[in-house]
């Protein structure tokens, strides 16, 4: 059961991603330190509902759980790289996001259900849902003119900050 208290709601947080970025597995150990620190916060384990796919198998019908599960998450969570930019899966999701809860609720209170975690140094107005107006949490460490940048490693201080 969700923490959101909406009957709707199945997931507290969807979480977009491109699969060319968790190929050494980076994405199951955000996952897992997101997990651990939500439900430190909340000070219950296993409270605070994340969705991501991990790997379906042959026979999962991809885009109707992909689609199910937008349509029942309260938050949206891109990790935006130039793998998620030219994804046309974390597009679509993104959209059907949009979509389900439509402009007037993509707010709640002075909040944005869509959050934005970049992995490269991506300009902020590639990102998606730039036009809320908020900005995006940093796992990446480069100079201004670095269009890439480096990776922070899950289990290093300056990620244990974000």
């Amino acid at each position: 059961m969700p923490f959101v208290p909406d009957p709707d709601v199945k997931w507290d947080v969807f979480v977009s991603y491109a699969h060319v970025d968790n190929l050494e597995g980076w994405v199951g150990r955000f996952h897992k330190q997101l997990s651990i620190k939500l439900d430190q916060r909340g000070g219950r384990a296993g409270e605070i509902q994340i969705w991501r796919d991990p790997k379906l198998d042959e026979a999962t019908l991809f885009d109707t759980v992909i689609r199910d599960r937008v349509e029942h998450s309260a938050l949206f969570l891109a990790l935006c790289s130039s793998g998620y930019k030219r994804s046309d899966y974390c597009k679509g999701e993104f959209e059907a996001f949009c979509k389900r809860y439509g402009d007037a609720r993509l707010r709640v209170n002075e909040r944005s259900r869509i959050l934005r975690a970049r992995l490269q140094n991506i300009p902020y107005e590639q990102l998606p849902g730039t036009s809320d107006r908020t900005s995006a949490f940093d796992f990446f460490v480069a100079a201004h003119d670095d269009p890439i940048g480096k990776l922070l490693e899950t289990e290093s201080q300056p990620f244990r900050v974000k």
